[in-house]
Order: C-alpha cells, then sequence, then structure tokens
C-alpha cells in the first residue's frame, strides 16, 4: 500500500506540475522552434521535464522509509542535479552536450 500512495502522489503532481509549467513557460515563450533535425511540426513549450522530476522525487519523498537513508539522500541529490542541468538547458536553450551528459564542461 505505501508504494502505491507513492506511485499515486508522484503520478498526481507530475500531472499539475506539468500543466503549471506549460502554462507559465508558454507565456513566457520559453519555446522550441522546430528546425530539420526536429521531432515537431510546431513550436512546443519546453520545460516539459520538470513535472517528471517533480512526481519523481515526491514519490522518492513518500516511499523514502523503504530505501536507505544515504541511498534515498544521493537519488535525491541526483535527481535534483540532473534536473536543474535540464532546466538550465531549457530555459536559455545553449548548454553544450559535455555539459548535459556530465554536467561539466569538456
Amino acid at each position: 500500500m505505501p508504494l502505491l500512495i507513492a506511485v499515486a502522489g508522484g503520478v498526481l503532481s507530475g500531472i499539475v506540475t506539468t500543466a503549471l509549467t506549460i502554462r507559465v513557460l508558454g507565456r513566457r515563450a520559453i519555446l522550441d522552434v522546430p528546425n530539420q533535425r526536429s521531432s515537431h511540426a510546431r513550436p512546443t513549450v519546453r520545460g516539459g521535464g520538470i513535472g517528471l522530476a517533480t512526481g519523481t522525487l515526491v514519490a522518492l519523498a513518500i516511499a523514502h522509509t523503504d530505501l536507505v537513508g544515504a541511498t534515498v539522500i544521493a537519488i535525491f541529490v541526483a535527481g535534483l542535479g540532473f534536473g536543474a542541468i535540464g532546466l538550465a538547458d531549457d530555459l536559455t536553450g545553449a548548454l553544450s552536450v559535455s555539459i548535459r551528459c556530465s554536467g561539466y564542461p569538456a
């Protein structure tokens, strides 16, 4: 039952966060404009990973009692770090591949 609550909390928070993110970033015109390499045909709001990251971290926070302390902290910190890199890239669109893949400049 605790795992089901964690999953439900993660899904619900992810849906709500995604809806809010699309609304806020859409108003600020944080858009991915298609080019020859794009898989979409019209401008799309960037930042969709915020909802996924939020849902995952909420589910982890709810289910943390089933994990060992150091493990949950490591997963949480890694999730925040990768989420921050993704958000920075979505907002600027200018992070190099080496930073996005490793977190460090080459």
